[in-house]
């Protein structure tokens, strides 16, 4: 696995569990998903 997908993965998890968290404070809703994933990943994506 290159760095690139490694820190992908890592990201992605984290994600997951932040948009778990919001959702169990009913402060997010299920449109906001992708485009919340997508902007952070390619934040950490620029940072490589």
């Amino acid at each position: 696995m290159n760095k690139f997908e490694e820190v992908y993965k890592q990201t992605e998890e984290q994600i997951e569990n932040y948009i778990g968290n919001l959702h169990s404070h009913g402060q997010l809703h299920n449109s906001s998903n992708l485009a919340a994933k997508k902007s952070v990943l390619v934040h950490e994506a620029h940072k490589l």
